[in-house]
């Protein structure tokens, strides 16, 4: 189940929580932290050990945000005898649960946000959860992101070393692209129209060399630098007699001068990625996030973790752990001479 959240509340938080993080703020005080610490060690480890996760000098995490219904009411139980409406106070079974909107499904939902990391080994053709956070239904992925994975490099610094993140378009941030700069960690996120820099509000592909593709195929007509406003200016590849013959001249140019195009070279960090976007090696290694929305199957869907009279988030939490670690329990008996009585042992 993937969602996609409505922008930030409060703008400019991405950008206060990649300072914190670039300062040295590893956001490690969180309810869940003790059950992170025994997942890595009882499951994590192990798997890796086993050569379960692959490279572990470079490994490429997928991170999505997944919906976690709570069965409990969001009116709460009435502590009063009133036959009719009143104001009296009511007890809520679960009351960190709040609303959040599920574009999957279409429909608000009431309960929390589970953010995973998860890794897909091509070889063995497996999918495993390496971090796992819980969040308010509410919370905006691109958010969420920041401090969860301050976190888990902090927590596995020395074992494990993120070489790329995968992720949706609502991670589509300038900050963002700044953080994983700044680590190292080639960032593979499809661009977001809302936060296109590309004139009319609308992103377009770019070439291996960073030059904007028109809606035929060809890279765009390089025409001057803007220092003023510090972005590179393109035209249509037809006006400018780069091409003889397009398809969408009626459509793209709707005057004599043709389609302009501008990139915004203050912010290259988001258009020019250490891989091209659209590029083979780009497409390959996107085609690995689905290994989120199969984790996230295992966990919601396998082991039933949105199952009736689980309330409370530390319940769910609790349950949620215990599920991805049996998840890697589950390949290490598949894919190794383990056996599931040597585990208990």
């Amino acid at each position: 189940m993937v969602i996609i959240k409505s922008l930030p509340k409060h703008p400019g938080i991405i950008k206060e929580l990649v300072d914190k993080a670039l300062s040295g703020d590893s956001f490690k005080n969180i309810p869940e932290r003790l059950f992170q610490s025994l997942f890595a060690k009882v499951a994590l480890y192990p798997s890796a050990k086993m050569g379960l996760l692959g490279d572990t000098n470079k490994l490429i995490i997928s991170a999505d945000g997944s919906c976690v219904v709570s069965n409990a009411s969001p009116y709460g139980r009435k502590t009063c005898k009133c036959i009719n409406k009143c104001s009296c106070d009511r007890k809520f079974s679960d009351p960190s649960a709040g609303w959040g909107w599920d574009s999957f499904h279409q429909h608000w939902f009431y309960g929390h946000t589970a953010y995973l990391f998860s890794v897909h080994n091509p070889k063995l053709k497996i999918d495993l959860p390496i971090y796992l956070k819980f969040t308010e239904a509410s919370a905006f992925d691109g958010v969420t992101l920041i401090s969860s994975l301050a976190h888990a490099k902090s927590m596995y610094s020395g074992f494990l070393s993120f070489d790329s993140l995968i992720a949706d378009a609502a991670h589509d941030n300038y900050p963002t692209y700044d953080l994983l700069k700044q680590w190292r960690i080639k960032p593979f996120i499809p661009l977001n129209n809302r936060n296109s820099s590309i004139t009319g509000g609308k992103s377009v592909q770019l070439s291996k060399s960073g030059i904007p593709i028109c809606a035929d195929g060809y890279e765009m007509s390089n025409w001057g630098f803007d220092a003023k406003k510090y972005r590179i200016k393109y035209r249509c590849p037809l006006i400018t007699g780069k091409v003889k013959h397009c398809f969408y001249d009626c459509c793209c140019n709707k005057s004599l001068y043709g389609k302009t195009v501008y990139v915004n070279l203050a912010k290259d960090l988001r258009l020019l990625t250490p891989v091209p976007r659209n590029s083979d090696e780009w497409n390959k290694i996107y085609k690995y996030r689905s290994a989120s929305e199969r984790v996230n199957n295992r966990i919601l869907t396998d082991y039933g973790l949105e199952q009736p009279k689980r309330y409370g988030k530390k319940k769910i939490a609790f349950f949620a752990f215990l599920s991805i670690i049996n998840v890697h329990f589950d390949v290490m008996v598949k894919h190794t001479n383990i056996t599931l009585d040597s585990l208990i042992k």
